[in-house]
This record gives structure tokens, C-alpha cells and sequence, in this order.
């Protein structure tokens, strides 16, 4: 417990803390949500601004987006470092994150191990674990091995592509390194408009997202099911779902006003109109009549790059629309 620990959030690092950890480095910069780059000083620039975008107050945001010069000083020194993450999707991308950042700050090496927690829930962080998972885990963490170094950078450099194409053939493909890559990766398509019988339609959340609401005014998680909800909050940032709520209001598919309330989940209340329910029932005459946001480093629902989800009964891929 002496070791350097680098997990991907606050609660991860409480969590450790209960488990006797003292060198903890984390932030609350879920990089399931938000523009990514290949590029790390690019990416460290996005990652900032786009924090205090939505935080909400300028020049204050509260994610702590890291950046190389940060993890390099977090390593500094000879102790042992734990790299964190278990098998839900947001810690998978912060693990490659994190396993690219040391390969560029020339951190490989005998003192850097791996720590890979368990659950049966998909969506279970490390922050969502008890101390004595922490404990179990880090008596079995194990160096970082050349495998393991090579395809997470790997992995890392696909998801951060303006591409989504190379990251979702490695899905598609599977991985002997990361054997839970096709199964928690599966949330990679899920922001993305789908063709489905050769129709263009909503992303499957923000089809969940916009068929929730009727002619009453609700809250963002008011009338879906608890696994609904859980999916939309939990593999990524805390209020992106609201944020996406917000981005369709002002695309003038949703109305939109605002309550006084501390809860943020509870600041904002919608409705539906006649255009969510065209959308819904009748689908996409093309991405632009969604919001374009980021997944990973691809923008989606962009226009000059429109990257859909073919849906088939072998499972789904993604392509440019109009491509092979």
C-alpha cells in the first residue's frame, strides 16, 4: 500500500483509501464522454476547455483532466505504481489512456503493475468496489507486460481517432490482452444514429433519452427503468445524459426550462414536441437532425463526416454513411 496508485476517479481513490492506500492520482475526467485526441498536449486542451464548458461557471470546471506532465510528476521517484481498471468501459479507456501516457513519459518498466479488480456488473468501476475487492486485487496485481503495454496505447490511439473505424474493427475482433474489449466496448455504438432496414435512425440513448418524455414537464430520469438510467449515468461522465438533453433543446427538439434546485440532475425540466416524435417514429433524414457530440476523438453527427451504426443480425459495425 506504500505504491503510487492511479486509479480514474474520486470515489476510486476513496475507495483505495479505505483499502489503506496513501499515494493516490485520479480524476474525475471520464473520457467515455467529450472530445478526445491522439494528440496528448491537443487532447489535454480539449479535455480543459470542454470541462469548463459544461461545468457551467467560466474558468472553473471540477473533472482535473490530466495531462503527461501531471503523470509524469505523479511517478516521479522509485516506488511502485498500480495502474487501476477493471472491466466496465469507462475504466478500460482510462486504463489505455493511462498505459499510452507512461509509454510516451518512458515509464515501462519493472515497478509498474497492474491491478484489475472484478465484478459481475459490467458497469462496476473501481470506485463501485468494496476495500477487500481492492485488497484482493492488488494482491494479485501483476507487471505491466509487453502485451499489455502495447495494445492498450494501441487501443488508445484507435479510440482517440477522428476515426471510429480501426477501434471498432478491434472490438469487432476481440482481444486475447483485454478479453473484455468486444462486451465492454459494446457502449461504443451506443451514441451512434443506426441504419437499421435501410432506414436512418436515432442512437439507441438518444432514442431512450427523447422517448421518455410526453407533453408533461419532467426531469431528465423521471419515467425510465432503472437499468436505463443506470446505463446513461454510469459508463460516462455524471451529467452528460442532462448535457445531451440541453443539446437537444437547442436544437429545438425538445422544450426546455429551467428549475432553481441544488440537484443538478433536477435543474432542468423537458418535453417532447412534434419534431422529437417525427424523429422517433419516423427517423433521421440525415445525422445533422441530431446534435453532433464526441465519441472519443470522432465527431458524430457531423455532417462532413457522417459515421453511422449498420444494424444486422449478426450484430452491428460502423461505417460513413454511403460507404461499404
Amino acid at each position: 500500500m506504500g505504491a503510487i496508485h492511479l486509479v480514474s476517479s474520486s470515489p476510486a481513490a476513496g475507495q483505495l483509501i479505505g483499502a489503506g492506500a496513501r499515494k493516490r492520482i485520479y480524476s474525475d475526467d471520464k473520457l467515455t464522454s467529450g472530445p478526445c485526441d491522439v494528440d496528448p498536449a491537443r487532447h489535454a486542451e480539449l479535455r480543459r476547455a470542454w470541462d469548463i464548458e459544461v461545468a457551467g461557471l467560466p474558468g472553473i470546471g471540477w473533472r482535473k483532466p490530466l495531462d503527461l506532465a501531471t503523470l509524469r510528476a505523479a511517478i516521479a521517484g522509485d516506488e511502485p505504481v498500480v495502474l487501476w481498471g477493471t472491466r466496465a468501459f469507462s475504466d478500460l479507456v482510462w486504463l489505455w489512456w493511462a498505459l499510452d501516457g507512461l509509454r510516451r513519459v518512458g515509464a515501462e518498466g519493472s515497478r509498474f503493475f497492474l491491478a484489475r479488480p472484478y465484478s459481475d456488473h459490467p458497469f462496476a468501476t473501481v470506485g463501485h468496489l468494496p476495500p477487500e475487492t481492492a485488497h484482493i486485487a492488488l494482491a494479485a496485481a501483476s507487471p505491466i507486460t509487453d502485451d499489455e503495454w502495447r495494445e492498450g496505447s494501441e487501443l488508445w490511439l484507435q479510440y482517440a481517432s477522428p476515426s471510429p473505424l480501426a477501434f471498432d474493427e478491434a472490438r469487432r475482433r476481440g482481444s486475447s490482452v483485454f478479453p473484455e474489449l468486444t462486451s465492454s466496448a459494446d457502449l461504443h455504438g451506443a451514441w451512434f444514429p443506426r441504419i437499421k432496414n435501410g432506414r436512418l435512425q436515432l442512437s439507441e440513448l438518444d432514442e431512450v433519452l427523447l422517448g421518455s418524455f410526453d407533453d408533461s414537464w419532467r426531469t431528465a430520469f423521471q419515467k425510465l427503468p432503472e437499468h436505463r438510467v443506470e446505463q446513461l449515468v454510469s459508463p460516462f461522465d455524471a451529467y452528460f445524459s442532462v448535457e445531451r438533453l440541453r443539446a437537444w433543446a437547442t436544437h429545438g427538439v425538445l422544450e426546455r426550462e429551467s428549475v432553481t434546485d441544488d440537484n443538478p440532475f433536477e435543474q432542468d425540466r423537458f418535453r417532447t414536441t412534434d419534431r422529437a416524435r417525427a424523429l422517433l417514429s419516423r427517423g433521421l433524414e440525415g445525422v445533422a437532425d441530431a446534435p453532433p457530440m464526441h465519441v472519443g476523438g470522432c465527431r458524430v453527427n457531423d455532417p462532413s463526416s457522417p459515421w453511422v451504426r449498420i444494424e444486422a443480425d449478426s450484430g452491428w459495425r460502423l461505417a460513413a454513411q454511403g460507404g461499404p
